[in-house]
């Protein structure tokens, strides 16, 4: 009778299996891709012994190489891609095309009527004229006041006063 010895357990492709799939792990995070590169091929180095060590399983060492080449390989595309996804563009907000304005111009007090603004004694004229196109006739007086306000140095009255003080607020 002639018995064959046993198997004796895989540890150094289980070992080599472990830092292959630590090393892939690390790999695709780029802030620590050397890290997991060096991991990776620790792992492949322990991976290869074990494959050539007789009478033990071949299989996880066989695993932890291929995981180690593949690892690599899917690290380094997380890499690039992540590197390319930063870069500034050509027109990045961020980034002043200009140089900035030397030119202090102070703000002046004295509103001026542009353009494209009405001044004050248009807006006036303008909500008396629509008042009046809506039917409302009765209300004269204060439209009239309040547009002399405006026009006048003095304070002006609060229209708000003046309507709880007139007969459409009693209503």
């Amino acid at each position: 009778m002639t018995s064959s010895p046993a198997a004796g357990a895989p540890v150094l492709g289980f070992i080599g299996l472990g830092l292959a799939v630590l090393g892939t792990v690390l790999a695709c995070i780029p802030a620590v891709f050397g890290v997991g590169v060096a991991v990776l091929l620790i792992g492949f180095v322990v991976s290869l012994v074990g494959l050539f060590r007789r009478g033990t399983a071949k299989w996880p060492s066989i695993v932890g190489m291929v995981l180690a080449v593949v690892g690599g390989a899917i690290g380094t595309i997380v890499l690039v891609v992540s590197l390319l996804a930063n870069l500034p563009s050509p027109t990045d907000p961020a980034i002043p095309t200009d140089a900035p304005s030397t030119s202090t111009q102070q703000p002046t007090d004295t509103p001026t009527a542009s353009a494209g603004r009405p001044s004050p004694e248009e807006i006036a004229d303008g909500f008396a004229a629509g008042v009046r196109a809506g039917g409302v006739t009765e209300y004269d007086d204060m439209l009239t006041s309040t547009h002399a306000s405006v026009n006048s140095s003095t304070t002006p009255t609060c229209p708000t006063k003046r309507f709880g003080s007139s007969p459409l607020a009693r209503s």
